[in-house]
């Protein structure tokens, strides 16, 4: 494999092969790592490990803040170090851990995004098995681990009402209709500092400043999921050339797996370029704040603060972060790459059109809250997750060059259909909730019931489903953590 010097977007050195994608004219082509399967001799000694760190089989469940809790106790009991570095918005401790005693400092977060719960299990599965198995001695002399196993608890605290049913069988009607996610300017995801005068949530401030007792950070992974996608997927910000063993350490564990790799090639928007299947640049504040910026949206621009790989790539001298996105349940026809007879610009102005579709029926869902007397200042946080949509939407409008003459394939077409029905749902699951104490229920509850209910009709008969149960996806975040130990390769001009 040849490698380029070259410096992509994030920060990320990009690594090149002879497999490269077609862009427009004008634009950077994206690098491409090599397709087909990658092995990593210097892998066995680390792989072997995976093994006795796997859960057993019906071992994982979900975990709501009070059971996280009782797993932490739990953990302080077996000797791992556990501080309380702050508190959240609604006064839930932030919770920070550390095992082992080696000279590498492996860090992993998780529960930015409170929708994507797996990552939390992992780092407490994690701590627990490093801190009481012997067989683990050998990790815990070469690195000290750190986690952060939940870093939103009150975003995992208003999730709690579906993760019980999210088990061998997945219960997606509870999902999309309990479902809660952040608004942009309270993604903690992306709360973090510029410098230590800014103001940011103070869960992100409780982080940013245990990042920076840490001090240098030899290895980074924020801990994420995906709802539906095409398989796994990962971002990447750093150093990818020197430490390109990392990336084919965890791929080779997907491969082994049996999971596909999640494929889209966003042409750079919002930050997101193509490195091949399955990886992407990680987005940068900048980047995408020039998104909505460059669509008229200058108020939703200014809310995106530096996200937790800036953070430890900037302040850290972390070499490379990682983004896992392992999916809760997947279609692989999602990651099709294959042209169809429409190009990428008419289908985002199909995409774009279908929402705007959907925001101007949420604008009667949100006249219908009003009359059920749902307080005036929710139904303005309702309007306005509507107005940042809308502004991502135009901002999708104005940014149709990039593709030029591209086709799209069929991937495009069913992850748009996807996050049409998604959007349609969430806006809708919201209302639901906002009623459930309103004095004047209305009409709009069998309504919004409707959406939800016809939504997850969709899913289920256009969508081929399937779920990687919560051990294999435990399996793959361990292995992202684990790859922080491959040795950095020497490289080559």
């Amino acid at each position: 494999m040849s490698v380029s010097r070259t410096k992509g977007p994030g920060g990320v050195k990009e690594p090149v092969t002879t497999t490269t994608t077609t862009t427009p004219a004008g634009q950077r082509p994206a690098a491409v790592v090599a397709d087909g399967p990658l092995t990593l001799p210097s892998e066995r000694g680390i792989a072997r490990f995976l093994g006795a760190l796997s859960p057993k089989t019906n071992a994982v469940k979900l975990l709501a803040p009070d059971q996280v809790e009782a797993k932490i106790d739990a953990l302080a009991k077996a000797g791992v170090k556990v501080e309380t570095i702050g508190h959240s918005r609604e006064g839930r401790p932030l919770y920070a851990l550390s095992v082992g005693k080696g000279p590498k400092n492996v860090v992993a977060m998780a529960g930015a995004h409170p929708d994507e719960p797996v990552g939390t299990v992992t780092c407490l599965h994690l701590a627990q098995r490093l801190a009481t198995d012997p067989r683990l001695a050998a990790l815990c002399e070469q690195a000290t681990f750190h986690f952060v196993p939940m870093a939103n608890p009150d975003g995992s605290a208003a999730n709690a009402s579906w993760l019980p049913s999210w088990g061998p069988r997945p219960d997606l009607g509870a999902y999309l209709s309990q479902v809660r996610r952040d608004v942009p300017k309270d993604d903690v995801e992306f709360g973090f500092p510029s410098d230590p005068s800014q103001a940011v949530r103070p869960e992100n401030a409780a982080i940013a400043g245990w990042f920076d007792r840490i001090g240098k950070i030899d290895h980074y992974v924020s801990l994420h999921s995906m709802f539906i996608g095409g398989g796994a997927l990962f971002l990447l910000m750093g150093d990818l050339e020197g430490e390109i063993g990392k990336v084919r350490f965890v791929q080779d564990r997907i491969a082994a797996k049996g999971l596909p790799l999640h494929d889209k090639d966003r042409f750079g928007q919002k930050g997101f370029h193509r490195l091949g299947p399955g990886l992407m640049t990680a987005p940068t504040k900048d980047e995408m704040a020039a998104f909505f910026a460059a669509g008229g949206a200058s108020a939703q621009a200014a809310q995106f603060k530096l996200n937790s790989m800036q953070y430890v790539t900037q302040r850290n001298d972390c070499p490379l972060a990682f983004v896992s996105e392992i999916p809760l349940c997947y279609d692989k026809r999602i990651s099709s790459m294959t042209p169809i007879d429409r190009s990428r610009v008419d289908e985002e102005l199909r995409f774009a059109s279908a929402l705007e579709g959907v925001y101007a029926e949420a604008a009667g869902w949100s006249a219908a809250l009003a009359e059920a007397g749902v307080p005036a200042a929710e139904v303005e946080a309702f309007e306005a997750s509507m107005n940042t949509g809308r502004a991502a939407t135009n901002a999708m409008r104005g940014d149709l060059a990039r593709y030029g003459d591209a086709p799209a394939t069929e991937g495009n077409v069913l992850e748009n259909d996807l996050n049409i029905l998604r959007r349609r749902a969430a806006l809708a699951a919201r209302g639901l909730t906002l009623l459930e104490s309103a004095p004047r229920p209305n009409a709009a509850r069998a309504t919004l019931q409707g959406v939800v209910d016809d939504t997850i009709r969709s899913i289920r008969s256009d969508f081929a489903l399937r779920h990687p149960s919560l051990e294999a996806q435990v399996d793959l975040q361990t292995a992202c953590v684990l790859a922080g130990l491959v040795p950095r390769e020497s490289t080559h001009a």
